[in-house]
């Protein structure tokens, strides 16, 4: 392979891409801080509010607890408390005596599966898993907490130590078995070690509320704390604990409740409450909120609280993450796509976010809804498995009212409204039909992780010819299944004329493929992508990522230098 000398260019290019935040949105590009998107069933505001007066605020009493729990909200929120109460979020991590155990824990129950055998008793109210690796003698392990009860329920057990052990076997609900955990989790299948998953190292940020892992480095043990197991609404909303005294004050006085408080909106509404709000927050502050806990990323630091920026205390995972020999899957297709569970970092990528400002509250519900996926509508057609009602397109026309589709004659595109009578021009499919859904053509499920398709979030329209390369499902041919890719992409060509937006696409992951395989030549492209302020920022910060490792292998003697950079993470 040709070595090559670059330009001192492309290193300013370099310390200009990392030097700024690549998660932060450029000056006059675009911008997400301004007006949240539409929300469904939400009305209009006509207008601006009212210009507030200065804000004077009591100043806040320290010697009020940060954090107080989810119970003093029912006193003020109750509906919300209630939907909570039903919602999944609280089912996340439970003591083992609050918790709906969902797995068989009945007589003779066992699992043998790739060199490791299970047995799950209850004795005496007290459930046990006992484990045996690779044919050795088995321990027997107390539950003391589950987590989760969705598609699957994990069982954790407290060591000695204070280390909180997740037990390596799940119960997968929807097939009423007993799952080895290798089944939904990226580790090698016959390994001959103790593996270990440790609930106060690996999961300590998400799966309770303002937990702290206290490791003592001179008697190596944990002593972990948190305010709630579960996702309470501090985990959402931040300590409460100004927030009630504040109450509780204005209660026993109401003349100290400010005059203007109806009129505030926004930051100052939640300066006033002493308290966040998502529903108020800016999208990137819903995001980040919501993001923290539903996308993989590396934990720097602890203590993020809802409204903080997230890219404080943790990098989310990028497409430049170095993919290990026992996950072949990664994280992302070479577009940028999350292949598995990176919901935010698509919802990062997507114009609907760069654009037009929606976030996750855009669709779901945060306290829990009767509709899958805490969504605010329902999706699902009865009886009808995998198909989505024509209330689906909602979600996406509460934001999308109008389409516009080229003047046959050469003149201005042509402006419709999505109705029975013009959605086919948009379509291309029956009105009523599959085809003619927007969760089907911009939702494509490119997403498998816990044994189960998962929904994209970028939102984009499909991209045939990232099926031809990488392989990755689009929408033509996964409803389409006996058309090929070459059959979607020439479709496209004739009812949307978008090859050149689909080659863009292609441009980026060439790169982006090309980079991750340690190819030298891929160094200007990426080089370019990093500063470009057009691309996503996962795009962009992946893109720098590479960049710098190129560029290593470069000045250490070629692609054999790729693997180990000083300071990759």
């Amino acid at each position: 392979m040709r070595r090559f000398t670059w330009p001192s260019r492309i290193l300013c290019a370099l310390a200009l891409a990392l030097g700024s935040s690549l998660f932060t949105l450029a000056p006059g590009a675009r911008t997400v801080d301004a007006q949240p998107a539409p929300r469904v069933a939400a009305p209009g505001r006509a207008g601006q509010p009212p210009a507030l007066p200065p804000l004077t605020l009591e100043p806040a009493d320290e010697s009020q607890p940060g954090y107080v729990g989810s119970k003093p909200c029912a006193l003020c929120h109750t509906p919300e408390y209630n939907e909570w109460h039903r919602s999944l979020h609280v089912q996340m991590t439970r003591p083992i005596a609050d918790a709906r155990v969902e797995g068989d824990f009945g007589p003779g129950v066992h699992l043998e599966a790739y060199g490791r055998s299970y047995r799950m008793t209850k004795e005496d109210g007290h459930y046990y898993v006992s484990v045996s690796l690779n044919g050795g003698r088995p321990a027997k392990y107390e539950v003391d907490y589950t987590l989760g009860a969705r598609r699957f329920q994990g069982y954790l057990s407290k060591l000695p130590d204070g280390r909180i052990y997740v037990l390596p076997v799940f119960w997968h609900r929807l097939t009423h078995r007993w799952l080895d955990w290798s089944e939904i989790t990226p580790i090698p299948k016959h390994y001959t070690g103790d593996i270990r998953q440790i609930w106060n190292a690996n999961c300590v940020n998400c799966h309770a509320v303002n937990i702290a892992p206290n490791y003592d480095v001179a008697s190596r043990t944990y002593k972990t704390t948190w305010s709630e197991m579960g996702i309470g609404c501090e985990a959402c909303h931040g300590p409460g604990g100004a927030h009630v005294a504040l109450m509780k004050r204005w209660d026993a006085e109401p003349a100290l409740k400010p005059a203007y408080l109806k009129t505030a909106t926004g930051a100052d509404l939640d300066r006033i409450l002493r308290i966040f709000n998502p529903a108020r927050g800016t999208p990137r502050q819903t995001l980040d909120t919501c993001g923290y806990c539903h996308g993989n990323k590396t934990n720097y630091f602890i203590g993020f609280e809802p409204g903080e920026r997230m890219s404080d205390f943790a990098v989310p995972f990028l497409i430049s993450e170095p993919i290990p020999a026992n996950d072949p899957q990664g994280d992302f297709w070479p577009d940028g796509r999350p292949s598995r569970f990176d919901r935010p970092q698509a919802v990062l990528d997507s114009q609907c976010f760069l654009k037009g400002g929606a976030t996750c509250t855009t669709c779901h519900v945060a306290h829990g809804s009767r509709w899958d996926h805490s969504l605010k509508v329902d999706i699902d057609v009865p009886g009808r498995p995998g198909e989505h009602s024509r209330q689906s397109d909602e979600l996406c026309t509460q934001c999308h009212k109008t389409f516009t589709t080229p003047d046959p004659s050469g003149g201005a595109p042509l402006t419709h409204h999505f109705t029975d009578a013009s959605l086919s021009f948009h379509t291309h499919h029956p009105p009523d039909s599959q085809g003619s859904r927007c969760i089907n053509c911009h939702m494509a499920n490119v997403n498998w992780r816990l044994l189960t398709r998962r929904l994209d979030h970028t939102f984009q329209p499909p991209v045939p010819e990232m099926t031809a390369a990488y392989g990755e499902p689009n929408a033509c041919t996964t409803c389409h299944d006996d058309k090929t890719p070459e059959w979607a992409e020439s479709t496209m060509d004739a009812w949307f004329h978008d090859r050149a937006r689909r080659q863009t696409v292609m441009t980026v992951a060439n790169a982006m493929y090309d980079a991750g395989a340690g190819e030298l030549s891929a160094l200007p492209e990426v080089a370019r992508l990093a500063v470009d302020r057009q691309q996503p920022p996962i795009i962009r910060a992946s893109a720098a990522t590479f960049t710098g490792r190129l560029i290593w292998a470069i000045r250490s003697g070629g692609a054999g230098a790729l693997a180990a950079p000083p300071g990759a993470r």
